[in-house]
């Protein structure tokens, strides 16, 4: 009921761009994390990513969550805003920068 009403409050992009984003967060261990709808949220950001990096982006975030997983500071984060702040504080918002952005 409550994806039902979600769904007529919001449009089918905006709802995309939810469930995308989503599949960042560290909760869990990364539970929710899905390489193909992580391609496709860049997709919807056309002026962001060029063609090549769409394609680099893809073998990025293979790396990265494995880099991620396998990271015990990143074991216990709440939130998007944690991961991109520890990401920082890490320095793989440089290795992998496509992911961060």
């Amino acid at each position: 009921m409550q994806i039902q009403k979600f769904g007529n409050r919001f449009s089918e992009v905006s709802t995309d761009l939810l469930e995308y984003m989503s599949t960042l967060s560290p909760c869990n261990s990364f539970s929710m994390f899905d390489k193909s709808k992580l391609v496709k949220l860049s997709e919807l950001y056309t002026t962001d990513f060029t063609a090549f990096e769409k394609v680099y982006l893809d073998g990025q975030l293979e790396t990265y969550y494995h880099s991620l997983i396998d990271d015990e500071r990143f074991a216990n984060l709440k939130g998007i805003a944690n991961l991109s702040c520890l990401m920082v504080e890490t320095g793989k918002d440089r290795s992998f920068h496509l992911v961060y952005r």
